[in-house]
C-alpha cells in the first residue's frame, strides 16, 4: 500500500514491468541468480529457471517460502536479457483471463520443492493437494482455465523452459519501463532482493497466517465426504472456504467455528485495515497515486466481489463466519474506493 520509500538509492538501470501494458494471464520467464537457479536452467534445457503469471495488480508465483501474490513494484528487472513475456493469442483472451483467476485461488499454496526437482526424472502424476511449484502452478491454472499448454504433459511435469516453447504461448516484448517513470523516489535497493523484501510486506503476513489457519483444521477436512461436483480436496484456505458451503452441516459447522475462533484470535478480519485506514488519513494524493488508481480500482472490485460471495454462502451455510468475511471485504472496498475518490478529486 505505502509508496515506495528508499533511505539509499539503487541502479538507475532498475526497470519494472508497466502494468498498463500487461494482459491478464501473462506468463514471464526469469533466470535467476546463482547455482542453484544455473543448474535448474541446464538440467531442463534452456535459459530460463523461474515463472510468474500476472493476475491483473500483482504476480503470482511459487516460492520456497509458498505461492505468493507480488505487486510489480517489488519485480525489479536489472538485466533484461534474463527475462521474457510469453501471451496467449488474442482468441484466448478469455482463458487468459480465467486462468488470472485460476492462480489466485492456488495463492497461499506450499511449495513443492520435490516436485520441481523430479520434472526432470520422473515427474508427479497429480499435484499434491497444497503444494506447488513455479512452472506447475502457470500450467495448472490455464489447465484449470480450459486451455491446456500442453497436449500430452500434465502441470507437475512442466518446467520453465518448457513454457518457452509452449504452441499456445507467444513471445512478446518485455514492457518494461524505468523505476523513475513510476516512482518520483528513487527504487529502493533493499527491493532489488524481492523475496526478502516479500518477506516485510503485508502480503507474506497474510500468506503465512493463511496458511497456518488452515493447518489447523487440515485434519477435520480430510475426513470430508467430498460432493460430486468437488472431489478434489482443498488444498489452501481459499479452498477450504469455498468447499464449505457444499459439505454436510454437520461436518462442516466444526470447521466453521473452529477458523472463525483463530481468525478472531490471530487478527485475522484486520489484518490490512489498520494500514489503509492510516495510509487514508496521513497520505496527501500525488501523481503516484493515479499510476496505483487501476490496482486500487481492482482490489475493490475484488473486494467487492468476494463479500458477495459470502453473502451467498451465508444462504447455504448459516453461520458466523460468512458475516465476518462478508465485513471484512466489505470495509476494504470502501477503503479502496476512498482512495479512488481521493485521487479523482485531485487537479
Amino acid at each position: 500500500m505505502r509508496q515506495l520509500a528508499s533511505s539509499r538509492a539503487a541502479s538507475p538501470d532498475v526497470q519494472l514491468f508497466d502494468p498498463d501494458h500487461l494482459q491478464l494471464g501473462d506468463v514471464v520467464l526469469e533466470r535467476g541468480g546463482g547455482l542453484n537457479n544455473a543448474f535448474v536452467a541446464a538440467v531442463t534445457g534452456g535459459r530460463f529457471s523461474h515463472a510468474m503469471i500476472w493476475v491483473g495488480e500483482d504476480f503470482i508465483e511459487a516460492m520456497p517460502d509458498g505461492v505468493r501474490s507480488l505487486s510489480f513494484a517489488r519485480v525489479p528487472v536489472v538485466q533484461p536479457k534474463r527475462w521474457a513475456l510469453l501471451r496467449v493469442a488474442p482468441e484466448n483472451a478469455g482463458h487468459a483471463a480465467r486462468a488470472a483467476i485460476e492462480a489466485r485461488n492456488l495463492a497461499f499454496n506450499t511449495y513443492d520443492a520435490l516436485g520441481s526437482v523430479l520434472t526432470t526424472m520422473k515427474p508427479r502424476r497429480a499435484a499434491k493437494v497444497s503444494s506447488r511449484f513455479c512452472s506447475q502452478l502457470v500450467a495448472e491454472a490455464y489447465l484449470n482455465a480450459g486451455l491446456t499448454l500442453f497436449p500430452n504433459r500434465l502441470p507437475p511435469a512442466v518446467t520453465p523452459n518448457m513454457l518457452r516453447r509452449s504452441p499456445r504461448l507467444l513471445p512478446v516484448c518485455l514492457p518494461l519501463v524505468p523505476s523513475s517513470a513510476l516512482f518520483a523516489a528513487p527504487y529502493p535497493a533493499e527491493f532489488l532482493d524481492r523475496n526478502a523484501a516479500f518477506r516485510n510486506s503485508p502480503m507474506a503476513v497474510e500468506g503465512a497466517l493463511a496458511r497456518t489457519l488452515f493447518a489447523t483444521v487440515r485434519k477435520d477436512v480430510r475426513r470430508f465426504i467430498l460432493p460430486e461436483a468437488r472431489p478434489t480436496p482443498p488444498g489452501n484456505l481459499n479452498d477450504l472456504l469455498s468447499l464449505l458451503p457444499l459439505i454436510d452441516p454437520a461436518q462442516a459447522a466444526p470447521v466453521a467455528d473452529r477458523l472463525l475462533a483463530e481468525m478472531t484470535q490471530s487478527g485475522y478480519f484486520h489484518l490490512l485495515t489498520a494500514d489503509l485506514a492510516a495510509f487514508l488519513q496521513d497520505a496527501e494524493p500525488t501523481g503516484e497515486w493515479r499510476r496505483q488508481a487501476p490496482a486500487w480500482r481492482t482490489s475493490r472490485d475484488r473486494h467487492r466481489q468476494n463479500a458477495q460471495a459470502y453473502l451467498g454462502h451465508q444462504r447455504a451455510m448459516p453461520h458466523r463466519l460468512w458475516r465476518r468475511l462478508h465485513a471484512m471485504h466489505t470495509d476494504y472496498g470502501r477503503t479502496f474506493e476512498a482512495l479512488i475518490r481521493k485521487v479523482d478529486e485531485t487537479p
